[in-house]
């Protein structure tokens, strides 16, 4: 079989999207190799064959998830513009794959060898959002990133199971107005005072 692309040397990057998809849209708990095979379209033999194991499986997705958010623009885009805006386009764009994040950074609480993968994802993100704020021109050190992040992971988490748009644009819009508190003043402003 092929995979999604037609290419089978593509089959390996299916079967990670395929079970980002799978538990991000209905739960860990739905997770087989069956379902996993018939979305990425490949013979279920090549998850045996690339991951050899469930934990190698939902490991690797881990880190795929993340780099393709840490890839994507969401980071960067952030303190662009609307935070609001950027970060409910976000959500928009992948909200399987932000629902499938948390999935597996609770699950990383009863399956001990997840933990590292939960740990490496969550630290990617708050190093790249310290690398995002300091862009932006705020003082940005890791305990500051790591309450920025918390305020919009925590946001985000609410947008996808409970929150509103609107709940969460409000919520978003607080922290944004929140944010400038931190920022740095520029070398021009600084000579002009």
């Amino acid at each position: 079989m092929a995979g999604r692309n037609g290419v089978y040397g593509a089959g390996r990057e299916a079967l990670l999207d395929a079970v980002i998809e799978l538990v991000g849209r209905d739960g860990l708990k739905s997770l087989s190799y069956r379902k996993v095979a018939e979305i990425a379209r490949v013979d279920n033999t090549l998850i045996s064959h690339h991951f050899g194991s469930k934990t190698a499986l939902l490991e690797a997705a881990m880190d795929h998830a993340a780099q393709r958010t840490l890839e994507g623009t969401e980071f960067d885009r952030i303190f662009h513009g609307a935070i609001a805006d950027n970060v409910l386009d976000a959500v928009r764009e992948s909200p399987e794959r932000q629902a499938f994040q948390y999935e597996m950074v609770l699950a990383s609480r009863a399956i001990p060898a997840l933990r590292p993968a939960a740990e490496r994802l969550y630290g990617a993100y708050v190093q790249r959002m310290q690398a995002a704020l300091a862009a932006a021109g705020y003082e940005a050190d890791e305990a500051v990133a790591r309450l920025v992040f918390a305020a919009l992971d925590g946001l985000v988490f609410q947008r996808i199971t409970i929150a509103t748009e609107d709940q969460t644009r409000s919520a978003l819009d607080q922290v944004e107005r929140l944010l400038p508190a931190g920022r740095r003043v520029s070398p021009a402003a600084d000579q002009t005072a």
